[in-house]
């Protein structure tokens, strides 16, 4: 089974997903990429949004071939136009040379740009595809898939979710005698803070940590609250440096500053 969110897909129910979930380990980063087309195609999952891979005509595929089979449960993109473009996405495994299959519930026809998650039962594989399928060349600027980490509590006190986290900037005009004439928006995505509390010792160092050290360069995908509020996932990126402290026997805080993107 799988669970959909964001981009206004329909919602399975999966698992306990009440607690917040980073997808950020991404295969792909993990082995041998072909792109075909070849040109550009490491741009599709270097996390930046500034660029991006643009399939052929009509199709396109990443085809991941690694030196031994790893395991992944979720799927993950952005910053494409494939909504633009009668585009559809999914993700595929090859294990030991058995032929390609689909995984199920990743086939993805996305209704507009914003980031979509899809959880799945854990697959492992040697080799993985993500296969784009449009009526014009699409473009796309973020895609990642591995294994999904949840946090050990939620953020609800204090945190402001993704979709009422906006910074947009509003220049208003008026006239000589004080009229309103109107505004201009600027929108600049959004900005937010992860305040986790209370979480083992043990975890912080081996759970944590490693997402931590890859959000120091790298791009991340939040679904604060995938059991009620699944349609509100956000693409972000770190605006400092995390540094867990001690709270208590065997305890940590962090505080996760985030600036992002949710359409």
């Amino acid at each position: 089974m799988a669970i959909v969110v964001g981009s206004g897909m329909p919602v399975g129910v999966v698992g306990d997903y009440r607690l917040p979930i980073l997808c950020y380990a991404n295969l792909l980063e993990s082995g041998v990429v072909v792109g075909n087309p070849v040109a550009n195609a490491a741009n599709a999952y270097d996390w930046l949004t500034h660029d991006s891979w643009t399939t052929n005509a009509a199709a396109g595929t990443l085809t991941l071939t690694l030196t031994g089979s790893m395991p992944a449960d979720y799927f993950a993109f952005y910053s494409q136009d494939l909504f633009d473009n009668g585009g559809q996405i999914k993700l595929e495994y090859n294990q030991g040379g058995a032929g390609w299959n689909d995984v199920p519930g990743t086939t993805v026809i996305p209704g507009d740009n914003k980031p979509v998650v899809v959880f799945f039962d854990r697959i492992s594989a040697d080799q993985w595809r993500v296969s784009i399928a449009c009526t014009t060349a699409c473009e796309l600027g973020v895609v990642s898939f591995g294994l999904r980490m949840q946090l050990e509590r939620g953020a609800y006190i204090g945190f402001t979710p993704p979709r009422f986290a906006r910074r947009d900037k509003m220049l208003n005009a008026g006239s000589q005698d004080g009229h309103y004439l109107g505004r201009s928006l600027i929108r600049t995505g959004i900005v937010g803070t992860l305040s986790l509390d209370k979480l083992r010792a043990a975890w912080t160092r081996d759970t944590l940590d490693a997402f931590l050290l890859h959000a120091r360069r790298k791009g991340w995908f939040l679904v604060w609250n995938p059991d009620r509020r699944p349609d509100e996932v956000a693409y972000c990126w770190s605006t400092s440096m995390p540094q867990p402290s001690n709270t208590g026997p065997r305890r940590m805080s962090v505080n996760i500053a985030f600036e992002g993107r949710i359409e």
